[in-house]
């Protein structure tokens, strides 16, 4: 079992809802979980996923308790307008300052679904982290650039929420790629961490179809997935393990186990994913599990991501892993734009009263 504490959702997704409802009710009246908030944005623009996060413990022992996903549809004329924007390598500038606006409503209405699943413990969400598929191209050396799709001021206003957005732009400046930012939060959320014995390897894939462009020859989405090897660690470790991560399609794509004990999760619904997942059977002969039978209800990969990172930022935790990123150091990632003052407030005061480990100085600076 992957996610602590799981087995007692129900297939039923109303009874999952519910039951998930009554266990952030029990986990919050601990008054050391935490609440937080992660938004993503399909790269077909056709979606805006959440998802809201309770965990326990900070920084490096960062621990995952409950998860909960909502999404909300973005009108066909915002869509197209989102498209037409990233395709162009100088989109306009009024174009793109109103269509960031409209994006935000449904952002903001997306943040508001989660706020009503916080219930009466809403005031515990400290910040909602955002991730889109931004506007990227090429400087005249070559050098990557980035501009995300996020209005933070206004997202920020609507909703009230502190928001942390532009994870890869902070990557980009210290001479890295921008990406793959998933692999610290995928480690942190599904590797085994048994503070007494962490032996048991896992394995995530995860669907980016939707991110990989369209082939030219069918005009279809390219299946390629992304291999998260999770190495376990007992958390006391004073380096990181190394995380293996491989991007394919899944006709090429092998899997590479080294012990029988190695288990496999699956993040994303595609029909391909089936491919892998009897590969994996046949080859192997383990049981793969699926993200959202595991949860119990939908829960979006990338709005995990997003409030996981979100929380690497209140907590001061670097998130680019520099073998990955090609970084040049380790940096805290994303900007921060106030909420209401209230939340502002809250989140000031978490970040003040929590002192992170000591890093090494070839890290620190």
């Amino acid at each position: 079992m992957i996610f602590p504490n799981l087995a007692l959702w129900s297939n039923s997704k109303e009874n999952a809802v519910r039951h998930a409802m009554d266990q952030i009710d029990r986990s919050l009246e601990d008054r050391q979980h935490r609440l937080s908030t992660g938004i993503s944005v399909a790269p077909d623009f056709g979606t805006v996923h959440g998802c809201l996060l309770v965990v326990r413990g900070r920084g490096r022992f960062l621990r995952l308790q409950q998860a909960i996903g909502v999404s909300q549809p973005i009108p066909e004329t915002v869509q197209r307008t989102c498209i037409h924007l990233t395709q162009n390598e100088k989109p306009d500038a009024g174009e793109l300052r109103l269509t960031l606006r409209d994006l935000s409503e449904i952002q903001s209405a997306t943040v508001g679904l989660l706020k009503a699943a916080a219930g009466k413990y809403v005031d515990r969400i400290l910040a909602v982290g955002v991730i889109d598929p931004g506007i990227w191209s090429q400087d005249f050396d070559g050098s990557r650039l980035y501009q995300g799709m996020c209005d933070a001021s206004s997202l920020a206003e609507a909703c009230g929420v502190n928001v942390i957005d532009a994870f890869p732009a902070r990557d980009i400046v210290c001479g890295g790629l921008g990406g793959p930012l998933a692999a610290l939060p995928a480690w942190m959320l599904f590797a085994d961490r048994d503070t007494r014995l962490a032996s048991t390897t896992r394995h995530l894939i995860v669907d980016t179809s939707a991110h990989s462009g369209v082939d030219k020859t069918d005009g279809k989405h390219k299946q390629t997935l992304d291999h998260f090897e999770l190495p376990p660690s007992d958390g006391l470790d004073v380096e990181l393990p190394r995380i293996h991560f491989e991007q394919s399609g899944p006709d090429r794509w092998q899997p590479r186990a080294k012990t029988n004990d190695d288990e496999w999760l699956i993040a994303g619904e595609a029909e391909f994913c089936q491919t892998v997942e009897t590969k994996i059977q046949q080859t192997l002969g383990q049981r793969v599990t699926r993200l959202s039978n595991l949860v119990g209800e939908p829960v979006d990969f990338d709005a995990m991501i997003a409030a996981t990172l979100g929380l690497f930022h209140v907590d001061q935790l670097p998130a680019n892993v520099l073998a990955l990123t090609q970084a040049d150091s380790q940096r805290i990632l994303g900007t921060l734009t106030p909420g209401s003052p209230s939340n502002w407030r809250n989140l000031i005061r978490s970040m003040a009263q929590y002192h992170p480990a000591p890093m090494r100085l070839k890290d620190a600076v």
